[in-house]
């Protein structure tokens, strides 16, 4: 039996880990559905905010910003502690191996993101989020950390109403298997796959979120998706935020200005969707912007879109698009990460610690994966104290319905409803929602819900079998997708990212995290 299960091996995952083998928990180990280094944290190119350089800044003022950026959603104990550690966060960071960019005197170099009042935006040229994952995956390998690759999360082992762990399914072979431990942690990121557009890859599908679910687990805020403006069209790439930071306007093919592109994310992507809607194209526009400081802040966003749209971006305009890029809702928790039943906790993307609230202040997605990816193992630590060893169970249902899956008919093409689903996400629980398009698109999700046992898989074999994972995320999506339309339905008002046509006014009645928890196989939602 482990002291400690992560389930993830992203920047939050790994802090979690190191902190926990530099406190005295011996037996840790890592399960992951990829390769570590393969994580979605190597993409956070913005960087990871702190109050550092500049003297006029100071940890206060960034409270203040990410309250307002949450349009009174965050909760200000999570937010105070989160970034009134910032600074121990990036020195610690630092004495691991992040080579932070910094100027000629040695000083961090800041610079600054939409919504905050001053340059406080840590970086390492724009390779910020993979500089940090490498430095904390070489930390795990010097501190032994077991780390097994290609497992798929299934479910939580429960017992006596505690997480007792969790079951796996093997890539290798399609077999399951029970992993116990005093304390699981879940790290496996968002569920913005669940888009069409979006800066993630689809299978950021929610597994750990959706297997929460699952287990009786309270989620919180799963409306609140945030969309980021600059996805390079047609494709997964996305234009870091510092593109803005640096002088980048967002403007229409003739070159007029479509909206300040230093507002907020959700203002910004409104206004290109908004435009885009009218037939029109939206722009990137760094034209204006000295090429040294280009070269400086921006050397694999220059390749990147020179090598897909073959332009020169300080000399010709780049086409971009809003994506789902950021879940802000997730598995509800505490300030210590705590979720609604003992012995599971969850840091992270797939996590709402109340930091973010309605919208995210760009740059403090890292800095919430490390504040409290160290914070947890702190608090796990007494946990496990006075957890004896645990009595394990049989999870044979698991293995079962693998089995089973492999003898489904395959009568309807999972894929071609997978597709269906994230078109329909996109255009109708998106940037833009109201109550017509969302109990359609509930409609049109309860229909897929109920073709499932029409799907199967058209590959039998056991080892590495893509398409089992494949569908068994598609499953994950599609429970997901339910949860969020609710929430949007719930929530009759705009706040921050959360958008509704029909309600577009802010309501003080709604000044409450939505909450929402499956029991007896029915979702039940309340504002808190």
């Amino acid at each position: 039996m482990l002291d400690l299960l992560i389930i993830g091996s992203g920047i939050s995952a790994l802090c979690a880990a190191n902190r926990a083998r530099e406190i005295g928990i011996k037996n840790i180990s890592i399960y992951t559905k990829y390769n570590p280094t393969s994580s979605l944290s190597c993409m956070a190119q913005g960087g990871i905010n702190a109050s550092i350089s500049n003297q006029d800044d100071n940890f206060d003022i960034h409270i203040k910003d990410t309250l307002k950026a949450s349009k009174g959603l965050a909760d200000s104990k999570a937010v105070s502690y989160m970034c009134s550690n910032a600074k121990d966060a990036i020195e610690w960071l630092e004495n691991i191996g992040v080579s932070f960019s910094k100027d000629d005197n040695g000083d961090f170099i800041q610079r600054k993101m939409a919504g905050s009042t001053f340059a406080r935006t840590c970086y390492a040229e724009d390779f910020t989020g993979l500089f940090i994952l490498n430095a904390l995956y070489q930390r795990a390998i010097k501190n032994e950390i077991n780390i097994y690759s290609e497992n798929f999360l299934l479910n939580f082992i429960t017992k006596n109403k505690k997480i007792t762990g969790a079951t796996f399914l093997d890539h290798k072979d399609s077999k399951v298997k029970s992993v116990y431990a005093k304390a699981t942690i879940v790290a496996t990121g968002g569920y913005c796959g669940l888009y069409s557009v979006t800066t993630n890859p689809q299978s950021t599908s929610g597994d750990g979120v959706s297997a929460a679910l699952r287990a009786g687990v309270k989620l919180s805020n799963m409306e609140f998706v945030q969309f980021h403006p600059t996805l390079l069209k047609n494709s997964k790439l996305l234009v870091s935020e510092s593109a803005r930071g640096i002088g980048g306007k967002i403007v229409d093919k003739n070159g007029k200005e479509i909206v300040d592109a230093l507002a907020t994310r959700d203002e910004v992507s409104r206004a290109i969707f908004y435009d885009i809607e009218k037939g029109n194209r939206a722009f990137l526009d760094l034209r204006g912007v000295d090429k040294d400081k280009i070269n400086h802040h921006l050397p694999r966003d220059k390749k990147m879109i020179f090598k897909y749209q073959s332009v020169d971006i300080s000399s010709s305009l780049v086409e971009i698009i809003p994506a789902a890029h950021y879940s802000l809702g997730g598995i509800d928790v505490d300030i210590d990460s705590k979720s609604s039943v003992e012995g599971l906790y969850a840091i992270g993307e797939c996590a709402n610690t109340s930091v973010h609230g309605a919208n995210r202040l760009g740059a403090n997605s890292l800095l919430e994966g490390v504040v409290f990816g160290r914070k947890v193992a702190n608090c796990i630590s007494e946990y496990i104290k006075n957890v004896e060893d645990i009595e394990k169970s049989d999870e044979a249902k698991d293995s079962i319905f693998i089995d089973d899956i492999f003898k489904y008919y395959n009568q309807i093409s999972f894929y071609d409803r997978k597709k269906r689903l994230i078109a329909l996400m996109y255009k109708y629980s998106g940037i833009i929602k109201d109550e017509i398009s969302l109990r359609a698109l509930l409609r049109n999700i309860k229909q897929i819900q109920s073709e499932l046992i029409l799907m199967g898989i058209e590959d039998k074999s056991k080892n590495y079998n893509q398409n089992l994972i494949d569908f068994l995320e598609f499953t994950n999506m599609l429970s997901l997708a339910e949860t969020i339309v609710v929430c949007s339905l719930n929530r009759q008002e705009s706040r921050g990212v959360h958008f509704r046509s029909d309600y577009s006014e802010t309501e003080d009645k709604f000044l409450k995290k939505s909450t929402i928890v499956r029991l007896d196989e029915k979702l039940n939602y309340s504002l808190e």
